[in-house]
């Protein structure tokens, strides 16, 4: 599935190998993480719908920034919510998406909302521009072109409560064992095993 062209040598485009590690069937939103203010934030909505980029209180206060930075922000913000809310003001923070070995950084012009929400904030259509992002719902991946080439980005997608599977490092001792992820992507998964079986005096 192409999603869109960048340049006049890479295309950036979505396919079955971005399926590995996705729960299917599911109806999940695309949810990632990224250091916001230099704080690492977690359940932070990708919205390509919404027109303003979202911080809610909670993470705001939790991320200890300074509340004298806030500017007055007197339109009230209702798209992006389902409710008409007024923003307690609005502030400009740094925002980095980390892909290894690179990352994708911009400031970010946030508006500060007092309401109850899953998520800890909400990334619209201005910083995804800015970070020229082209996101996949259906693959829960954003990527982005970059000078070493496309990075990808995946959702949280059951990395809270992930089940973790019991491997045996060594069949002559029961205690010889590790816990890896079950939901990591499965070349990544087998990888690792022969990792562990192969250093199994280390990690056992």
């Amino acid at each position: 599935m192409k999603q869109a062209r960048v340049g006049k040598t890479a295309t950036i485009s979505f396919n079955k190998d971005d399926c590995e590690g996705v729960i299917y069937p599911h109806d999940d939103a695309l949810v990632v993480k990224m250091l916001v203010d230099n704080f690492n934030t977690r359940r932070i909505l990708i919205n390509n719908g919404s027109s303003a980029d979202i911080l809610f209180w909670d993470a705001f206060v939790r991320m200890g920034t300074d509340q004298n930075r806030l500017r007055p922000s007197p339109t009230p913000l209702n798209e992006s919510l389902g409710e008409t809310v007024q923003p307690v003001g609005s502030i400009t923070l740094h925002v980095e998406t980390r892909m290894s070995p690179c990352t994708a950084t911009t400031m970010t012009d946030f508006l500060v909302v007092k309401t109850l929400s899953f998520y800890k904030a909400i990334a619209g259509r201005p910083t995804l521009d800015i970070l020229k992002t082209v996101t996949s719902k259906y693959h829960l991946e954003m990527k982005f072109l970059r000078k070493m080439g496309i990075k990808e980005v995946h959702d949280e997608q059951g990395e809270v409560n992930e089940p973790l599977e019991l491997v045996a490092l060594d069949e002559a001792n029961k205690k010889a064992n590790a816990r890896i992820k079950t939901r990591m992507k499965p070349k990544v998964r087998s990888r690792l095993k022969r990792l562990l079986a192969e250093h199994k005096d280390v990690f056992a």
